[in-house]
């Protein structure tokens, strides 16, 4: 078993999740302002949202290809908001974008509470691996971290989980503040920001409710 860190910054239900020294400061990229590289692409804050659900979706659905994005996952194949996809940041870069195929707005919609929605965290983590297919080798664990923006600062009105490496000044302030996280929700100051943290002993999300 391994030990997860799990921070959600205090003034909203914002979450981060990553491995043993868990976390990233909460934020949008610069580049999510951006409409993706190609100009034919939608624009504007329901981009990410109509591109997934109007292009991956759909190609995935006819051609079994995901194109524009690395992955789509649907449970049920004839139904298109049963899933998720994985593409990559309009910034390019490691960084990559886990989106539900149906339509919600950020980390405070309900259809996260829903028992039959999909894990997305979990399944966020499981797509870690795009980030050392695109390095040339393996990522370690410890640096890895998902993000979500809080719908005070996100550009995208369509709920997704960055997965990024964690920037070396994070990763250290967290492996410092290690011995202070616990399996319950309870604050943390890094970086003179507070967050609410707690501890998850686990190989990997699935089992773990973070809504609790």
């Amino acid at each position: 078993m391994r030990t997860f860190f799990v921070i959600s910054i205090a003034i909203a239900t914002a979450m981060a999740f990553a491995s043993s020294a868990l976390g990233q400061r909460t934020h949008e990229s610069k580049s999510s302002t951006d409409s993706p590289i190609d100009p034919k692409q939608p624009t504007g804050r329901s981009a990410l949202r109509q591109i997934v659900q109007e292009q991956c979706v759909l190609n995935w659905q006819k051609d079994h290809k995901p194109a524009p994005c690395e992955r789509v996952f649907l449970f049920d194949p004839k139904d298109g908001g049963s899933g998720y996809a994985v593409i990559a940041a309009p910034g390019g870069g490691a960084h990559y974008l886990l989106v539900p195929t149906r339509t919600m707005a950020g980390i405070e919609s309900s259809e996260l509470l829903d028992p039959d929605a999909p894990n997305y965290f979990a399944e966020a983590w499981r797509a870690r691996g795009l980030l050392g297919a695109f390095v040339g080798h393996d990522v370690p664990r410890t640096g890895v971290g998902l993000v979500v923006g809080i719908a005070q600062s996100r550009a995208q009105d369509q709920f997704h989980i960055h997965i990024e490496c964690l920037q070396q000044d994070v990763f250290a302030a967290l492996r410092v503040s290690a011995d202070k996280f616990v399996d319950a929700w309870s604050p943390l100051t890094i970086a003179g920001s507070t967050y609410q943290a707690r501890r998850i002993v686990a190989d990997g999300l699935d089992a773990s409710n973070l809504f609790e």
